[in-house]
């Protein structure tokens, strides 16, 4: 009988070679929230035959595609390697992981070439402490093939310390932001997906430009925000992520973001602020952001 999602085993290996599986796999994910999930679609030729119209008269098997998405545990031992599956290039390529997935009693899979193009993550604070003041957040993965396998075991997690929105600071055009309550950040890089071969593998995936934007809600305490949008200058942005544990800080640098929106709303009888930061989109010869992270986080696969 099928068991508890949680009870599945996700194994991430760094490929050397895009599309091969690794001989070991170095992180077995702790995962939260939903966990894993994937959408499998096996693609298929029409032949639309007078002889049987108006109906289809043949299907021809093509090949399966597959999206892996995964709610991995942001801490410190693991965040530097989920921020860097999407910023860190060799030579322009990004590296590749086989996904190895086991859910007891029913199946387990190889997710081939898998190449992260979408990082989210949040955290907030509301007047009750509860899970949303950690950091949290999702992988999306485009892969090269999709495969059936087998003798999938556990290995040991990777455990750490956890980050905290109380523990965060946030500094805009050179100012401390002491009221955000909020904080959420997405990353996204374009794939062009190459078609399947006669093996069903994808021909090739080739990575394309960075983009992101960081959402930033606060009390609507200081005019300062909606100036800097209104006068549309470039400023620098500083967030720093901590644990509260010595050295287990991660740090994003953007030298010359814009802010481009800035909304007021209400939280109850509280005057709220949103703004919508977003690099300038230097292009991916460099990064918009740089992360910086302290001497105590860690380093699975040494990107």
């Amino acid at each position: 009988m099928p068991g508890n999602f949680k009870e599945e085993i996700v194994l991430l290996g760094l490929e050397s070679t895009r599309g091969t599986a690794p001989a070991s796999s170095a992180w077995d994910v702790n995962f939260v929230g939903q966990g894993f999930s994937r959408q499998l679609v096996h693609g298929t030729g029409k032949v639309d035959g007078s002889a049987t119209h108006p109906y289809t008269s043949k299907q021809v098997k093509i090949g399966s595609t597959a999206s892996p998405s995964l709610e991995p545990d942001f801490n410190s031992n693991t965040i530097r390697d989920i921020i860097q599956m999407l910023t860190k290039r060799s030579s322009g390529v990004m590296p590749s992981f086989t996904i190895r997935h086991s859910a007891p009693s029913v199946d387990q899979m190889n997710f081939l070439g898998a190449i992260a193009n979408q990082l989210s993550m949040e955290y907030t604070r509301g007047s009750d402490p509860d899970d949303g003041y950690i950091l949290t957040g999702s992988l999306n993965f485009e892969c090269m093939q999709p495969a059936a396998t087998s003798g999938i075991s556990a290995g040991t997690p990777a455990t750490g310390n956890h980050f905290k929105i109380s523990e965060a600071s946030f500094t805009i055009d050179s100012v401390a932001a002491d009221d955000v309550v909020s904080y959420r950040r997405q990353i996204s890089i374009g794939l062009d997906l190459g078609g399947l071969n006669a093996a069903g593998k994808r021909i090739y995936i080739v990575e394309g430009m960075l983009q992101e934007t960081i959402t930033l809600r606060a009390k609507f305490s200081s005019d300062a925000w909606r100036a800097i949008v209104a006068a549309g200058d470039e400023v620098p942005v500083v967030i720093q992520h901590a644990t509260g544990v010595a050295n287990e800080t991660v740090t994003e640098t953007i030298a010359a973001a814009t802010i481009q929106t800035h909304d007021l709303g209400n939280d109850g009888s509280t005057r709220m602020q949103e703004i919508t930061i977003t690099d300038p989109g230097i292009g991916e010869a460099a990064a918009p952001t740089v992360w910086t992270f302290g001497s105590a986080i860690g380093d699975i696969f040494s990107l």
